[in-house]
């Protein structure tokens, strides 16, 4: 490179990110023609007290292609829109696949399985955690009941007892919790 030519480092250019909403109906038959299933069948249907319902039908597997009547079938909830509706049944289908363990796997995939990893984890240890200090606290309760009943017999049968001593004796086994 030539002297008089600087390369000043680049600093990230904050674009707004575009969201791009793909529906049901696409995903579904992506997923089908990926897995070379036939294409599902959709009924959508007006309801008379208004709304929308979507019936998706459709073969789950290359090596169960039976008459219609045996087919997979999902409908939607009633929906305002009719392509809400039809888009609802398709991700009723989309689940349904899932179960199958067929996954649609986009980019954020992985991303996401690690999420759900990480809270697992999380919460594993919360509750290892929450059940350890419980079990201490239940120890240093049973301790300084005993403590403190041992100081009331003690203080019935004992005239002029102190009951000071045994408070600050409950004071410094409640203390080595913290």
């Amino acid at each position: 490179m030539p002297n008089d030519i600087k390369v000043l480092p680049m600093e990230p250019i904050d674009l707004p990110m575009e969201s791009i909403d793909l529906s049901g109906k696409f995903l579904l038959e992506a997923m089908f023609e990926k897995l070379a299933l036939p294409k599902p069948h959709y009924f959508t249907r007006q309801l008379e007290q208004g709304g929308f319902v979507s019936i998706v039908e459709f073969y789950p597997n290359k090596d169960d292609l039976r008459p219609a009547t045996d087919c997979a079938s999902l409908r939607s909830p009633i929906c305002s829109k009719g392509e809400d509706s039809l888009n609802q049944a398709a991700s009723r289908a989309i689940n349904y696949m899932d179960r199958q363990n067929k996954v649609l796997i986009d980019h954020n995939y992985p991303e996401l399985e690690a999420i759900k990893h990480n809270n697992e984890t999380l919460v594993l240890t919360i509750n290892r955690e929450w059940s350890s200090s419980l079990k201490e606290l239940i120890v240093a309760c049973k301790q300084t009941h005993q403590i403190a009943g041992d100081a009331l017999n003690t203080a019935d049968v004992t005239p002029g007892y102190n009951l000071k001593s045994s408070l600050t004796r409950i004071h410094e086994e409640t203390s080595e919790l913290q």
